[in-house]
């Protein structure tokens, strides 16, 4: 510039999911045709890719300018750095046992996740999952790679979210059979987990599965087995919050009916939590969805 100038600059880092993570901002004087070298220092604690953006504004000389400087990333350095227990991924890599091609090499798997610093991951099993890895795929078993990479997330440090997702058909129990089939179910991985999970979650968006069974199913009669997986789950590990409703169309108007139906079937007196999966299309602020969550916590 011609002549001097007095600026307030603000500096802000952002994640490239458009979260600002810091921001900061100072006053600043420049000499005509002055340059200046600035240091900043992100203060984050968390690994990620980052956005950084400098926005300089002096409404005296009439600026009002952005710039994208460059995109930078903050790597873990310490092996016993701070882990982000906010942040959980969704790797399944349980499901090596039917992917057969799927994450091969679990502890370079679990050794990238804990670089990351992520706190945990999410993990989910259906009874097929625990019918697949048995030899004669008549049984269900705790196999081999279940044990691995559950002892892998506990050498790390690395909590689990577990979904105990489903019947093997899709459907609810109703029979003797098909109840201490479930119940089995619920022992074997529960019992095999607990000490790595740092919280449970009872069927896998049951708002849109349960209407895709064949035939559909009844939500009344979920509100029921949500209940008794709930009772049976605490007695096994009392310390471990256990989350109900596990809903997925925030949006649409089938899910708040579904919470409603569940509700008046008395899971809010069986649960520690409500789960909510907030998927959008569109970034959360262009969808609301923090209000739309809202409306589900309100309730």
């Amino acid at each position: 510039a011609e002549k001097a100038i007095d600026a307030e600059v603000v500096y802000t880092a952002v994640t490239t999911g458009g979260y600002k993570v810091w921001q900061k901002s100072e006053s600043v004087h420049f000499e005509p045709h002055e340059k200046k070298a600035v240091d900043v220092n992100i203060d984050t604690e968390y690994c990620n890719k980052y956005n950084y953006y400098v926005d300089v504004k002096s409404e005296r000389d009439n600026i009002d300018s952005h710039f994208q400087g460059y995109d930078f990333a903050i790597i873990k350095t310490d092996p016993n750095g701070v882990k982000n227990y906010e942040l959980y991924y969704a790797t399944h890599m349980e499901r090596g046992t039917w992917w057969s091609n799927y994450c091969e090499d679990l502890d370079k798997g679990v050794d990238v996740l804990d670089k990351s610093n992520i706190g945990g991951v999410r993990s989910t099993f259906s009874e097929n999952d625990m019918v697949y890895a048995s030899a004669d795929r008549n049984e269900m078993v705790w196999s081999d790679r279940f044990k691995d990479i559950y002892a892998d997330y506990k050498r790390h440090g690395i909590k689990v979210l577990q979904n105990i997702s489903q019947t093997g058909t899709g459907l609810l129990p109703k029979t003797d059979e098909e109840w201490n089939r479930w119940n089995t179910f619920i022992d074997m991985v529960v019992n095999n987990t607990k000490d790595v999970v740092s919280a449970y979650e009872i069927w896998n968006e049951p708002d849109i599965t349960l209407m895709r069974a064949n035939p559909p199913q009844s939500i009344e009669e979920f509100a029921v087995l949500s209940n008794k997986t709930y009772d049976r789950m605490k007695k096994l590990a009392p310390q471990i919050p256990v989350a109900v409703g596990s809903i997925c169309s925030l949006m649409t108007s089938r899910s708040m009916e579904f919470l409603e139906k569940i509700l008046d079937g008395g899971v809010a007196q069986h649960a520690d939590a409500l789960a909510l999966h907030p998927y959008t299309t569109r970034t959360t602020e262009e969808d609301d969805m923090v209000n739309i969550m809202q409306r589900y916590i309100d309730r």
